[in-house]
């Protein structure tokens, strides 16, 4: 059997050298990211009753849709590229069991303090969303945060906090 086949893991990579200049690995090294995006799942029972509640209540904006099926929405940024607060919403199978997530949103600001909190605190209910409030409201935690606590539309705890 011919090692340019697959066989070894030096031809492999004796292959990816040849064909893959030094250079241009620099360059997209260089170009890469300083800090890594998460793209998180959350499984939802009703895309379209989530996307309105994330969107509304939260001042998400919708990426992209398959209604019923899956929808990509992020926080922040002039488009889902450049944010750094991403939810793919994915309808759940009819019948499976949802399985509580929590989301924690560090709203911290440069120049700011904990006060930021307050603020998102405010925006959410300007909307006149209805929101399951856990606790009472906006609280300084004996861990070093300042936040508050929300459920959505399927019980996923959704946190804004800001460090003391």
């Amino acid at each position: 059997m011919s090692n340019w086949g697959g066989g070894s893991t030096s031809a492999k990579l004796l292959h990816f050298d040849i064909f893959y200049p030094i250079a241009e690995r620099l360059h997209n090294i260089r170009t890469m990211s300083p800090e890594p995006i998460f793209l998180v799942r959350l499984p939802v029972t009703d895309v379209e009753v989530s996307v309105k509640w994330y969107t509304s209540a939260l001042g998400f904006n919708l990426g992209s849709h398959n209604p019923g099926r899956h929808a990509h929405i992020y926080l922040g940024g002039p488009s889902a590229k450049e944010s750094r607060t991403q939810l793919m919403l994915y309808a759940e199978k009819e019948g499976m069991k949802i399985n509580e997530c929590s989301l924690m949103w560090d709203v911290s600001e440069k120049g700011k303090g904990k006060e930021v909190v307050d603020e998102w605190w405010e925006k959410v209910k300007r909307t006149g969303v209805e929101v399951r409030l856990h606790g009472d409201g906006v609280e300084d935690k004996e861990w070093g945060f300042r936040q508050f606590d929300l459920r959505d539309p399927d019980g996923h705890w959704v946190t804004f906090f800001a460090y003391i």
